[in-house]
């Protein structure tokens, strides 16, 4: 990992630890540099606080929850996925990231069409409304469709007939 590099060329260099500390922002990116501003002035000129603090920032596991969290956000719907179970996919990956702030969006974004319904009121089509409440709908859609389904199917094998045209 780069801070461990980093510190032994702090070693290599016999810099102490207040060298070891103003050299940091020499050797790191303007997204860690934008990190490294936002901390607190003590906790910047610790040597051993700050480099705790960058590798729970941008350490291995910080890396590996990112790489979930993107993970959680490219999910998508698969076919005879019910959207409870699809919801449970991207719930799962949201808390083993640590990141639940966007995972309704993720939930909107990687259902299936069919699932994404318009909202309709008394009044005619709702054009504002909550990612809850579309979500609710999807989850109400898939629910109708599945009663649907299984009472279509349980008619065919009673023998009872189908809505199917009769070939003769």
């Amino acid at each position: 990992m780069w801070i461990q590099r980093y510190e032994l060329m702090c070693e290599f260099s016999k810099w102490d630890d207040v060298q070891a500390t103003r050299a940091f922002t020499c050797f790191i990116d303007d997204y860690v540099l934008a990190w490294y501003m936002l901390l607190d002035n003590e906790d910047r000129s610790n040597k051993q606080t700050l480099f705790r603090k960058f590798t729970e920032r941008f350490g291995r596991k910080s890396i590996e929850k990112v790489g979930l969290w993107k993970d959680a956000a490219d999910l998508k719907q698969k076919q005879y996925e019910t959207v409870s179970q699809f919801i449970s996919r991207i719930e799962r990956l949201c808390f083993l990231a640590g990141q639940t702030l966007m995972m309704e969006q993720f939930i909107l974004r990687g259902l299936r069409p069919e699932f994404v319904v318009p909202f309709v009121t008394a009044t005619g089509l709702k054009q504002n409304f909550s990612v809850s409440e579309a979500i609710d709908a999807a989850l109400l859609a898939d629910i109708t469709m599945q009663l649907v389904s299984k009472r279509t199917s349980h008619q065919c094998y009673r023998g009872q007939p189908s809505n199917r045209s009769n070939p003769e």
